[in-house]
């Protein structure tokens, strides 16, 4: 078992990357999440929430502030929402640089240094590595 447990933590690359993400997430089609829920009791599908998910969709492409420069918290939208600037790559999704930022509610700056080392701490917690038997 103790084979299984380092190739999971040696290769964490195995994890199928689908379209939506790291989780392996599939785009579906209308037709078919309709069946999926009728298939699972849902027995009323309400034609609004079509129109509902498309704008959270519309608005999950507009994320981060446009500030250049320093980030002013009077303009930043992250500021005027009470979030984190943020930071995955240089420029996205926030704008604004590290040091510059005059967000009050703070900067994220993505490390995935840090994910790697959470993922791999989570197996070893979740695989027992770290119990005394």
């Amino acid at each position: 078992n103790s084979t299984a447990d380092a190739s999971v933590l040696n290769n964490t690359k195995s994890v199928k990357t689908g379209e939506l993400g790291t989780r392996g997430l599939d785009r579906i089609s209308s037709r078919k999440r309709k069946i999926m829920l009728k298939s699972s009791g849902v027995e009323h599908l309400d034609p609004k929430e079509a129109e509902e998910l498309k704008i959270i969709r519309e608005n999950r492409g507009r994320v981060g502030c446009d500030c250049k420069g320093p980030c002013d918290p009077a303009l930043c939208a992250c500021a005027g929402g009470g979030i984190q600037c943020h930071q995955e790559s240089p420029g996205s999704p926030c704008q604004c640089r590290e040091g510059e930022c005059g967000n009050p509610a703070g900067r994220y700056m993505f490390d995935p240094t840090k994910v790697q080392m959470h993922f791999i701490q989570t197996i070893m917690d979740t695989q027992g590595a770290f119990s005394i038997a």
